[in-house]
This record gives structure tokens, C-alpha cells and sequence, in this order.
């Protein structure tokens, strides 16, 4: 009896503080359900309508430079019409053409940031940015530097290449199928135009291919200022990977042979036509990321099957989304578990984690050096 009136005042000392704490709860919550303001949940699709709208502005800035363009083009061909002469040669109407076009685009570009975007301050668009290609009866500009758009979070970026029908025969037949064409009869020691002019025939920007050109090169340029195809003993350049040449073109490529590859004009072509492939390769017509299903983009993939160590899968990411960034680095090779280097008795991995940065570097020079040109 003692014994069960123990237990009957131990479980009673246990449920009197709990029923008191459960009364205080429920009369806390019933006062403050109708003198607080109700929870507000975060906006839903916030995040979503952000970044649609930020597409939205984007596309709205790409097809107006896509209008610019047709009246840039318009209103260069009328001037063109009373300064091109019998005996004008391709390159004179193309400088001509490219000069004064840019011009024009250059205030269509000023003219709608001041009126459309200036006051959101969110929007870069650049200026003298365009590399110019006739292809069959098309105009197609390729831009050096890409679209910007910055907002509290979220950065956007996108190249404002443009490609519009050309309805004139004002350049002949010659002019309207030029393709900045017959690089190949310049001198060999014109290395550098060469590149710019066999990467601009294929739709590509001449700077990249240029700059990757100087990094493949990066010791004989750092001491001398230029690049050759050769070394000092007047051989072409083979590296111990069995690349060849000026742009360190690995043997098969292109189906070429070692031994043609060190032609010079077949050793640049064959460069520029591997740096297309791997642009292909990664995003759709150079300027859009490719995904596969469930979004994963297709960069992303072969990196994960080619490089199997943590640190370089992490490097290669980095570049997720940017075309220029993935194409360098795939023309350089995502793998990064290759035969190695012995360096004090270890096997030392020769991947060069830090390709696209030095390549990217020597671009960001090219385009202080053209500034310096222009000014």
C-alpha cells in the first residue's frame, strides 16, 4: 500500500510541472495567434523569375545587336559605294567594311545603353567588339568580349555574336564569298596573323587562338617577345608528347602525319580546326553550354571520365558554363593522370592545372595591346 502510494506521488510530482508547461504554451500561442503578424513566406519563385527575367533582358539586348547589325551593314555599304575603287583589292574593301561597321555599331551599342539600360546600371555591352567574316551571302561578327549583365545575385554573361543575310551585290561575287582569306602566302615569320586570320575563317576569335599560341610557346616568348614555328636549331618544335609546331599539335590530329604537320600553314590550320572541334565539343555554336539530361552539362562529363583526381576535377569545373574557359582547356586536354614526370625518385603528374589561366592571361594582354593600337 505504501509502496503504491509512492509510485502514485511520484508519477503525480512528474505530470503536475508538464501539465503546467502545456497550459502556459497553449495560452502563449492563443494570445499571440491574433496579436502577431502571420508568418510571411519568402515570395515563391523569386529566385526563378529573377533569372528568367535576366534571360529576358539579355535576349531583349541580343536582337537588338542583331537589328544593329543589318543597319550597320545597310548604312557601311552606301558609304562604301562612292569610296571603293577599280582597283581596290579584298583586304582594302574588307578594312573598310570593317572599319566603318564597327563604327556604326558602336553608336547603335551607345545609343541603346543611354536610353534603355544605362539607368539600371546592370548591363555591360562592348564596344569595338566585333571581328568580321563574309560567308557565302551572311555577315557574321564574332565577339572578342561577352555581354554582361550583374545584379544583386546573379551574373549573367553571354557573347553578342550576331550572323544576318546580306541582300547586296555592291562587292561582287570576289567580296560576298571572302573569308579574310590567303593567310597562308604571308611570310612565316608573320606567325601571329596567321593564327588570327585561319581562327577567324572558322567562325573562332583570333586572340584565343593567338594567346594559346604564346602560352604553348610561353619560354621562347617570354625571352624573345614573339613566337616561331622552329627551335634554335632551325628544326620544328616536337615535345617530348609528340606535338608539333607553333601551335603544339599532337601527331594524327586532323589525320596529319608528323611529317605535315611541321608545314607551318598545315600545323595552324590543323591548330585552329582542333580548337573549333573542342568549342563543338562543349557548347552549341561556340556561345551556348551544352547540357545532357537532368541539366548535367556535357564539359562536365568528360571531365569526370577523363581525370580521375579530385583536385584536377575540381579546377576543371571551375570553368562549368564559360565556352572560351572550357574549349581552352579541353584543346589542352582533360585528362590529367598522364605518364608524370620522375622529380626526386616520385612520379610526378605533368597535367597542367593552370593552362586556361596562363592562356588567359596572354589573352588579357592581346587585348591591352590592340587598345594601344587604337588609341
Amino acid at each position: 500500500m505504501v509502496e503504491n502510494m509512492f509510485k502514485n506521488k511520484k508519477a503525480t510530482m512528474i505530470l503536475f510541472p508538464t501539465a503546467i508547461f502545456i497550459m502556459v504554451t497553449l495560452i502563449f500561442f492563443y494570445v499571440n495567434y491574433n496579436t502577431k503578424d502571420k508568418f510571411q513566406p519568402v515570395n515563391p519563385g523569386y529566385a526563378q523569375i529573377s533569372i528568367l527575367e535576366t534571360y529576358q533582358q539579355a535576349e531583349k539586348a541580343l536582337l537588338y545587336i542583331d537589328l544593329a547589325a543589318k543597319h550597320s551593314a545597310d548604312k557601311t555599304i552606301e558609304d562604301l559605294k562612292g569610296e571603293i575603287k577599280q582597283s581596290s583589292t579584298k583586304k582594302d574593301v574588307y578594312d573598310l567594311f570593317s572599319d566603318k561597321f564597327n563604327g556604326y555599331m558602336d553608336e547603335y551599342i551607345e545609343k541603346y545603353t543611354d536610353e534603355e539600360l544605362e539607368k539600371q546600371g546592370e548591363i555591360v555591352i562592348p564596344k569595338d567588339n566585333y571581328d568580321l567574316l563574309f560567308k557565302e551571302n551572311h555577315l557574321i561578327g564574332i565577339a572578342t568580349q561577352n555581354l554582361k549583365i550583374n545584379k544583386k545575385n546573379i551574373n549573367y554573361s553571354v557573347k553578342p555574336s550576331f550572323k544576318i543575310e546580306l541582300d547586296y551585290d555592291i562587292f561582287g561575287e570576289d567580296i560576298k564569298n571572302f573569308e579574310v582569306e590567303e593567310w597562308e602566302g604571308l611570310p612565316d615569320d608573320q606567325i601571329e596573323p596567321k593564327i588570327r586570320a585561319a581562327a577567324s575563317q572558322l567562325g573562332l576569335d583570333g586572340d584565343i587562338a593567338v594567346a594559346i599560341a604564346r602560352y604553348e610557346n610561353r619560354a621562347e616568348y617570354e625571352s624573345k617577345g614573339y613566337i616561331t614555328h622552329y627551335d634554335k636549331y632551325g628544326n620544328v618544335k616536337i615535345s617530348h608528347a609528340s606535338c608539333v609546331g607553333v601551335m603544339q599539335v599532337q601527331v594524327g590530329e586532323c589525320g596529319m602525319t608528323q611529317e605535315e604537320l611541321t608545314d607551318i600553314n598545315n600545323n595552324i590550320e590543323c591548330g585552329v580546326k582542333v580548337l573549333r572541334e573542342k568549342y563543338d565539343m562543349v557548347c552549341y555554336s561556340g556561345v551556348t553550354p551544352i547540357t545532357r539530361t537532368g541539366g548535367i552539362l556535357a564539359y562536365e562529363e568528360k571531365v569526370l571520365f577523363h581525370c580521375k583526381i579530385e583536385e584536377y576535377v575540381d579546377k576543371y569545373l571551375e570553368y562549368n558554363g564559360n565556352c572560351d574557359k572550357m574549349a581552352i582547356r579541353a584543346y589542352n586536354g582533360l585528362g590529367c593522370d598522364g605518364p608524370g614526370t620522375l622529380v626526386d625518385g616520385k612520379l610526378v603528374n605533368n597535367a597542367d592545372e593552370d593552362y586556361v589561366e596562363g592562356v588567359m592571361g596572354y589573352l588579357a594582354d592581346l587585348r591591352i595591346e590592340k587598345q594601344a593600337e587604337s588609341s
